[in-house]
């Protein structure tokens, strides 16, 4: 057997520049997805919907003089699974910082976006909510007249299902061509 998804959505939005430096978009967004998931334990085949509504908004600053940009993006909503007793609110927060090279990142979860994140939970633990937090860091700089690219990141998720996880990626990308000519 093979998992079936479908899914539709659909957003109409607008965003304005405020002064000099600031951004802001506002966009209401709805989406439907619906899936047949096969779960192998006990091969056995189940269909789940969600319907989920909410507004995602983004504020974002940068500074020419510095070269600092400050961005929160938000995205609140009513969520309702085929599976849960009754709509449940969703809550996704982000907010970045980035200054030459250098960037941190924050973000919160709450709710299920997305079926299949949703439909794990309930599957294999019978718990319909989302609660995750993730931090990262990282370090981008181009080197030797652009012909040497670095990278450098670090990511700590705390995931109530899936636990405490740490990921670490060091990456440089050598561009040759100019060496050839």
């Amino acid at each position: 057997a093979t998992n079936e998804r479908e899914s539709y959505g659909a957003n109409a939005g607008v965003s304005s520049v405020l002064g000099a430096n600031f951004r802001y978009s506002l966009s209401p967004e709805y989406f439907r997805e619906k899936g047949a998931f096969f779960t192998v334990i006990d091969e056995s085949s189940t269909t789940l919907s969600m319907e989920n509504v909410y507004v995602h908004t983004t504020l974002s600053w940068y500074s020419r003089k510095s070269g600092q940009s400050l961005v929160a993006t938000l995205s609140n909503g009513i969520s309702n699974l085929s599976y849960s007793k009754g709509p449940t609110f969703i809550n996704r927060t982000n907010l970045a910082w980035n200054y030459n090279g250098f960037n941190l990142n924050a973000s919160y979860q709450n709710g299920g976006f997305y079926l299949s994140e949703s439909a794990y939970n309930y599957l294999y633990d019978n718990q319909s909510s989302i609660e995750r937090w993730t931090m990262a860091s990282g370090y981008h700089r181009m080197m030797f007249n652009n012909n040497l690219q670095g990278n450098a990141q670090i990511i700590y998720q705390a995931d109530r299902f899936f636990g405490n996880t740490w990921s670490y990626n060091l990456q440089s990308n050598l561009n040759v061509s100019n060496f050839l000519e």
